[in-house]
């Protein structure tokens, strides 16, 4: 991991998983660490193929307060069995063991003192696991899944939410469409899952409570799409899926459920549910009705058992059919509902934009929320004096009015997991690439600070450090004057200084693998950073999504200047060394047609195009190389070539660049 902050006194914190893996989620142990529990990707011989094929496995990190300067010796990426085997959720008891939940469809998963045994072969079913505060040792491991043989569909359950109460027991939500997914006597009915005479299925949410011996309380399903299900007996009606997003244990035993139903004649909608010590009944139920259609919930609550509610939303219109179309971007909001599901105490619309996602929420000892997600909006909230980096985004709420009282802004991607909290109330957001971001909720932008890193052309982030490449450096407070970055002790070419970002081109000598040490020396203070090498290739682009194209007579490639079907256009790109990382070969095309309001939309299933020649750029800076492609001949209809370049060099991982898009008439 990586530890990233000035030489007198650490603000912000950007680390790496070591094993390559990603987090899905951050929970904090009670001795302080901070436990990283993701997926890493591994090789696995499966049967009679005696080949290498990529899985994903299990993998816990566990990052001490005074860990931060070099990788943890720790990592046990050795959970599951021989399949996939993918957390989605994590929590730690009061005694300090680490509970985590997914999905699996390894058949030779590990279990220990199982509730369910045993699961149909290759079928995904859901996980649970608890393992001791070393995470070295596993107490208790069982499947959560039906036993009904079928041929079409492939039924399955995955395990989504977690929650342990001050007793010791354990709740564990999801979804299932397996026909006889367990459940228990007493336990209120909520139709059947599975397969109507459509071969279509029906998704249930499922609850499940285990007592601290692990032992099961009970197992109930709350969601169904049988006409049967009325009043308490279950949460929605008509609806094809149902999902737990979040759970809170509440007193007495009960338990409060957030989550997802939809269907044919439901375009989407939350609920929020609290279900009785025994499942034997719902206690009472919260349908939001402010926008008309909800595609996501979370939920946390706080210490006065006020839940908090972040979430995505749509507006639709219903057509013929009972089908529905959404007639504007998807938006973000946030809410406050009172313990017993009376009334919301607030209700905040965070605007609409067409990347908009509510990754996750937290809430701090002080009762204010915090909200971690994406979005471009020019309705989401702003503060004078926020470097805006980009969509990603974490916003602290002020718990009482939902008035935002503290916003950082990130390049897509920083963000990809749930927030948490430490034990100090520093706040951990899991990103691309295996990043982990530590931010003081203090923090004033008064110290420089780099929270992410990309390569130039393709905006990858956390990714693309190698020799000679264009990288750039985003964070906090970088002077835009007399700024020196050296890449192990060597200095790097400096293409561009701001406040905010910083272009450079990594040397191509003194270059160690596997971690590379850079120092950035400004005005306004110092850095040093460790930063993994990692070859990438991107292509450059002039707006994100069009490429930065010649046409074969020299002229830009633009809408009003396309290339000819069949003809030859330069692409320019950086990330690795000519002539010998990347070889003449093909590159993967489609076309679809060329529209100005829809020049966003294409498949990278298609034709072919060839490249005739890659290796330098001239008249450029060394580091970037030029990639001509010829088109294929294709239909004389104007349209947009989507090609991405891939690298094919033997015995090497495979890389595979942004996918750009060129005018072609």
């Amino acid at each position: 991991m990586i530890a990233v902050s000035p030489l007198t006194v650490a603000q912000v914190q950007l680390q790496f998983a070591p094993t390559g893996a990603s987090y899905a989620r951050v929970v904090s142990l009670p001795n302080g660490d901070s436990l990283l529990v993701g997926s890493a990707q591994v090789n696995s011989d499966l049967g009679l193929y005696n080949a290498p094929l990529a899985h994903w496995q299990m993998a816990l990190a566990s990052l001490g307060p005074v860990a931060f300067q070099s990788y943890p010796a720790d990592v046990r990426p050795r959970l599951g069995g021989s399949g996939n085997d993918i957390p989605s959720a994590a929590a730690v008891d009061a005694s300090g063991n680490i509970w985590i939940v997914g999905e699996t469809d390894s058949d030779d998963f590990d279990l220990v003192n199982p509730i369910v045994a045993q699961k149909i072969p290759y079928r995904a079913a859901a996980f649970v696991v608890e393992l001791d505060p070393t995470g070295n040792n596993l107490l208790f491991s069982t499947y959560l899944a039906g036993q009904q043989q079928s041929i079409l569909p492939y039924f399955a359950t995955r395990a989504t939410a977690i929650a342990v109460d001050n007793a010791g027991n354990v709740y564990v939500g999801g979804t299932t469409d397996e026909p006889d997914f367990p459940t228990t006597a007493g336990a209120f009915p909520g139709g059947k899952p599975g397969a109507d005479q459509f071969g279509d299925t029906t998704y249930f949410s499922f609850l499940v409570k285990i007592s601290p011996a692990c032992k099961l309380v009970y197992s109930t399903l709350l969601t169904t799409g049988s006409p049967d299900c009325i009043g308490s007996q279950c949460i929605g009606y008509g609806s094809g899926y149902g999902g737990v997003s979040s759970i809170a244990p509440a007193a007495g035993g009960a338990a409060i459920v957030a989550g997802i139903q939809s269907g044919s004649f439901n375009p989407g909608n939350a609920y929020v549910s609290s279900v009785a010590p025994d499942a034997s009944k719902l206690l009472w139920t919260f349908l939001p009705n402010s926008y008309q259609a909800i595609l996501s919930v979370a939920m946390t609550q706080d210490s006065n058992g006020n839940l908090d509610l972040f979430g995505r939303y749509a507006s639709v219109l219903p057509y013929p059919g009972a089908a529905y179309a959404t007639a504007v971007d998807p938006g973000l909001f946030a809410a406050k509902l009172k313990p017993d599901g009376s009334a919301l105490l607030y209700s905040v619309d965070l605007g609409r934009s067409p990347d908009s996602s509510a990754t996750g929420i937290v809430v701090d000892a002080s009762g204010n929320p915090w909200l971690a997600g994406t979005s471009s909006s020019p309705q989401f909230p702003s503060l004078s004096g926020v470097a805006d980096l980009g969509s990603d985004f974490t916003v602290r709420l002020d718990g009482a009015s939902g008035t935002p009282q503290a916003l950082f802004r990130f390049p897509r991607g920083v963000v990809s997991a749930p927030p948490a909290l430490d034990a100090t109330g520093d706040l951990l957001l899991p990103g691309a690439q295996g990043s982990l971001l530590t931010l003081p909720p203090s923090y004033a932008f008064h110290s420089p600070a780099i929270v992410a890193f990309a390569n130039a052309a393709s905006y990858a982030l956390n990714t693309g450090l190698y020799p000679g490449a264009l990288l750039t450096l985003y964070g906090f407070d970088l002077a835009a004057q007399s700024v020196q970055v050296t890449v192990n002790g060597t200095p790097a070419p400096i293409l561009f200084a701001g406040a905010n970002q910083i272009n450079i081109q990594v040397p191509f000598e003194n270059f160690n693998d596997p971690a590379v040490n850079i120092q950035i020396a400004s005005p306004s203070g110092s850095l040093a950073l460790q930063l993994p090498s990692q070859e990438t290739i991107g292509l450059f682009t002039i707006d994100g999504s069009h490429a930065a194209a010649l046409n074969q007579d020299g002229t830009v490639n633009s809408l009003s200047n396309p290339a000819a079907a069949g003809s030859i256009v330069s692409l320019f790109g950086t990330g690795a060394q000519m002539p010998s990382d990347l070889v003449a070969g093909a590159v993967a095309t489609s076309a679809v047609p060329l529209n100005p309001q829809t020049q966003g939309a294409f498949s990278m299933a298609g034709s072919i195009g060839t490249i005739v020649y890659i290796g330098a750029a001239p008249g450029l800076i060394n580091g970037v190389f030029q990639v001509n492609v010829q088109l294929p001949a294709g239909s004389s209809e104007p349209s947009v070539q989507a090609l991405a370049l891939v690298d094919t060099t033997p015995f090497e991982q495979t890389l595979t660049s942004n996918s750009v898009q060129v005018w072609v008439q």
